[in-house]
């Protein structure tokens, strides 16, 4: 995975050329970065941890999946080089926290005398890169560490509803924690949620770089990348979701499957554990035990509702038969592609939307023909999605709510996974009409 090398000034929400000349605003810089790399050196510790629900985001979109997969690389393929890198880091952070506790005793000192008293270069105006440089506290941070700080941060000042799932920031307690106003603790709430939606889709760009075939996504998916409401970036959903579950498999990720069980008479949750496999294309049933109980894992979390007796052992087997791959890809293809005002025609089949808004003269004939394929693709992935019972209105089977990165050890006590002989395909059929 491509690594590139930034700075701090990274964490504020303005361009290292601005210049600062009072004194007060020099004091309030200096203490939000020491309060900003304090949430770092926690980040990187939680990470170190591995308390990885701690880095379930809310950026505003609906790519949840997206961030999950990345922090599971970080924690599994990438993780040795890595460690090596964020240990350093927690290092550096550790004395550059030290100089700048006390630059801010320095700065309260000199706000205690009189103006005439103070010395002059305190109000020579100076640029904020040239300012955390002179003082010794400007440092260079890996861009992969950067993305653990922001999901991390995004996280810890989040609002959740009643099943956990991240819905907004609370504005009221950075501003709090950290000192600064309301208006402020927006403005870098929406930066970090603006710089980890580019991350986040650089991210996806790698990702297809290492898949095999997928000539179509690869000719269009640059010209799907589209700025959202409050400068987000985002790509498709159903696409995203293609290029990282394919990922997934080649890789051999982990996945718990987390469902809650609901009908008329009962309410349960369970949990079904699987993992990529390459000859299949798809992913298998994976039991747990204590060699991998404390591995990450990618958490899909979901409902199946229906009106009749549910049994876990027949949703297990349906889910061999049809296959976790076309679960989870037609209840996105089910989902909206974008969200928010600006993208809104583009919510539905943001393929035929490119081929209508763009005039045959400015397509080639290759993308023309990848626009067709990957909207005919996703049609019929919706279709599938209202036969099987994957969409809002119909999760018989199973709808999908969320998507964060864990360890496989936290559901351990809801996990039904065991070693089901998978139902021959001419039941396929029987199994979704008669239980689902």
């Amino acid at each position: 995975m491509q690594d590139y090398m930034l700075t701090n000034l990274s964490l504020l929400p303005h361009d290292g050329l601005i210049v600062i000349k009072d004194i007060i605003h020099k004091k309030n810089h200096i203490n939000l970065m020491k309060n900003l790399l304090k949430a770092f050196q926690d980040a990187l510790q939680h990470f170190e941890n591995s308390m990885l629900d701690q880095f379930d985001a809310q950026v505003g979109e609906t790519l949840c999946q997206i961030r999950a997969y990345k922090i599971y690389l970080l924690k599994t393929r990438h993780y040795p080089t890595l460690t090596l890198q964020l240990n350093e880091l927690k290092n550096t952070i550790i004395k550059v926290n030290q100089r700048l506790e006390l630059q801010l005793h320095e700065y309260e000192a000199f706000l205690r005398l009189h103006k005439s008293q103070r010395p002059r270069h305190l109000h020579t105006p100076i640029t904020l890169t040239d300012f955390f440089s002179k003082i010794g506290c400007l440092i260079t941070i890996p861009e992969d560490a950067l993305y653990i700080f922001i999901a991390h941060f995004l996280c810890h000042y989040n609002i959740v509803d009643e099943e956990r799932i991240p819905v907004s920031i609370n504005y009221n307690k950075i501003s709090k924690q950290l000192l600064l106003s309301k208006s402020y603790s927006k403005k870098l709430g929406h930066y970090y949620q603006k710089s980890l939606s580019k991350l986040s889709c650089s991210f996806m760009y790698q990702l297809l770089d290492e898949l095999p075939g997928e000539t179509d996504l690869k000719h269009i998916l640059p010209q799907l990348h589209r700025s959202a409401d409050e400068g987000r970036m985002v790509m498709p959903c159903y696409s995203v979701t293609k290029i990282i579950l394919l990922h997934m498999i080649n890789n051999e990720a982990k996945i718990i499957l987390l469902v809650n069980m609901k009908s008329n008479r009962d309410h349960h949750k369970i949990a079904i554990s699987l993992k990529g496999k390459k000859n299949t294309q798809d992913f298998e049933l994976m039991p747990l035990h204590e060699s991998n109980i404390m591995e990450p894992a990618i958490v899909l979390y979901g409902e199946c509702s229906t009106d009749k007796v549910l049994c876990s052992e027949i949703f297990q087997s349906t889910l061999c038969t049809i296959g976790l791959k076309q679960i989870i890809l037609s209840n996105n293809a089910a989902h909206s592609q974008y969200c928010g005002k600006m993208l809104k025609e583009f919510e539905h089949n943001p393929f035929q939307t490119l081929l209508k808004e763009t005039s045959q003269q400015q397509l080639s004939l290759a993308d023309t023909k990848s626009l067709y394929n990957l909207s005919n693709e996703l049609v019929q992935m919706k279709k599938l999605a209202k036969t099987l019972g994957c969409t809002i209105d119909n999760h018989k089977l199973f709808l999908l709510k969320h998507i964060f990165c864990d360890t496989l050890c936290k559901y351990f006590e809801y996990n039904v996974s065991a070693k089901l002989s998978v139902p021959h395909q001419s039941v396929k059929e029987t199994l979704i009409s008669e239980n689902y």
